[in-house]
């Protein structure tokens, strides 16, 4: 860090922002084995004495914290779950790949109320370089996203007599209550010449029991364009990655508050309108909840009605509320 120009605000901020690489690689074991001529207990203690209060009443409260799913018999005290344990994807999985084929399927029959029974609202869909936002399974049967709509509007993209043909269904991202798919398909014309391809990624979540699509992402590439190389646009997405990790490797803390990190705000490069998953569980909350000794914490789903945050809209503060936590944990 530079110099010490930390108030105690941005101080636990940023404390809270990266307790997991902080403290992570020492915390994760309650074993007496030593490290550096320390107990792991020993460090622990000594961290605890150096972690704000916050934190500590975090730690107290994800200790009394009721765990939905059983915890697997093998993970060590203090441990975070990970893939390693079939708990990580033997639910979500089946359910997310079962959730988007229904979908495809739904938009083929054009069955616009099916694929609503395969949404949770409000959900959220990028199109274009901001997401169309439905609040209601109305607003979504009264104005589907032109992708999967037929209709003769300009607009659309989906014409009469077009078809689609599934390419690619593919798991990227999962645990207990989120997996990320792809769904990748070729559109044709009735007549069988190829319009295009379309490109998606579908964020699967579990609200309360209920397994449905919070989020998707969709670009679609005219045949005329596939294969098309833009390398400036490739080269500056690099450039601008690496800019940001450059800050984290020189544990330089006044450039990653200005670049937004430690304040739950992300990169402060961003589109005025966007969409996302709610934070939790990531880094944070594994880190806290293994640490606290209720390692399947973070993926209750009981009474949640919403994981998709967004910002840059009138209805921003009433669509977040609904992916607010509603526990005493914090995080």
């Amino acid at each position: 860090m530079k110099g010490n120009r930390i108030d105690g605000r941005n101080r636990r901020g940023f404390l809270r922002g990266a307790a997991a690489g902080l403290l992570g690689a020492t915390a994760m074991s309650r074993a007496q084995s030593p490290v550096g001529g320390f107990t792991r207990d020993q460090l622990r203690r000594d961290m605890m004495a150096g972690v704000e209060d916050d934190i500590k009443k975090d730690l107290e409260m994800r200790a009394a914290a009721v765990e939905e799913l059983p915890e697997p018999k093998n993970l060590k005290p203090g441990g975070m779950l990970d893939a390693r344990f079939p708990a990580y994807y033997r639910t979500s999985v089946p359910e997310a790949v079962r959730l988007v084929t229904e979908y495809f399927a739904a938009f083929n029959d054009r069955d616009m109320a099916a694929v609503a029974r395969t949404l949770h609202f409000p959900y959220a869909t990028y199109e274009g370089t901001e997401p169309i936002i439905y609040k209601t399974e109305r607003d979504f049967l009264n104005n589907p996203p032109a992708s999967i709509h037929e209709s003769n509007a300009p607009e659309s993209q989906l014409r009469p007599g077009t078809y689609d043909i599934m390419d690619v269904l593919q798991v990227h991202t999962f645990n207990p209550v989120n997996v990320g798919l792809e769904l990748s398909y070729t559109r044709y014309r009735k007549d069988g010449y190829r319009l295009g391809i379309n490109q998606g990624i579908y964020a699967v979540t579990n609200n309360d029991g209920k397994w449905g699509i919070q989020l998707s992402s969709v670009i679609f590439t005219p045949t005329e364009f596939i294969g098309v190389k833009y390398n400036d646009a490739e080269e500056a997405m690099l450039r601008q990655g690496r800019t940001g990790m450059a800050a984290f490797g020189d544990h330089d803390y006044e450039l990653l508050t200005n670049l937004g990190w430690g304040r739950g705000t992300g990169n402060r490069r961003r589109a005025q309108k966007t969409a996302g998953i709610a934070g939790a569980p990531g880094a944070i909350t594994f880190f806290l909840s293994g640490w606290a000794g209720k390692p399947m914490e973070p993926y209750n789903s009981k009474g949640r009605k919403s994981r998709l945050t967004v910002q840059g809209t009138p209805d921003a503060a009433e669509i977040n509320a609904l992916a607010a936590e509603h526990t005493p944990i914090a995080a």
